[in-house]
């Protein structure tokens, strides 16, 4: 449960990772463009144009989640949640926060398990085989969203999970785009 450390001590005085941008908010399909430019244009100023697109599309998959799956919603329905971009000293973190139904808990953690135990070549002839099926998984979604983060982060995902109220948790998600 590293992220969720990481997660807690962002602020923390002393702090080994760099707060590149962070939000809190509704996320609508503006705000997530807008923000993705600034993680493509922090990362890029940091590393080169390759971390960047990827950075780019692993923030937009992960807010993606958020503005779907959030159970806290904002203006016009829209899923809110948080975003955190911190540089550390082995890539740039990516990192978000919102509320599920703690029914999803299960599902959750077996996914990412699963994805987790795939290597580069599994992941992503997995990735291609649901590409093309386009079935939707029990849970929402073809299950593609999680996938494509891990292939483009390359690292495997952190997950975390801390009770928010009744029937509630707080879903911690983390990503990893290494130098």
């Amino acid at each position: 449960m590293r992220h969720l450390e990481v997660f807690h001590n962002i602020f923390s005085p002393g702090s080994n990772g760099q707060l590149l941008l962070a939000f809190n908010g509704d996320f609508s399909q503006d705000v997530i463009v807008s923000l993705g430019e600034v993680v493509r244009s922090e990362v890029a100023a940091g590393s080169n144009s390759v971390l960047a697109k990827r950075a780019f599309t692993v923030f937009v998959e992960m807010a993606q989640n958020v503005l779907h799956y959030s159970l806290e919603r904002g203006a016009g329905g829209k899923g809110r949640g948080r975003f955190i971009l911190l540089r550390g000293s082995d890539g740039f973190h990516l990192l978000t926060c919102n509320i599920i139904d703690a029914a999803r808990m299960d599902y959750l953690r077996q996914r990412v398990g699963e994805i987790n135990r795939m290597g580069p070549s599994e992941l992503k002839s997995s990735y291609l085989s649901k590409r093309r099926q386009l079935i939707p998984e029990a849970n929402g979604g073809a299950g593609l969203g999680l996938m494509d983060i891990a292939r483009r982060s390359g690292k495997p995902l952190g997950i975390g999970f801390m009770t928010e109220g009744e029937g509630k948790l707080r879903f911690y998600l983390r990503s990893i785009i290494s130098w």
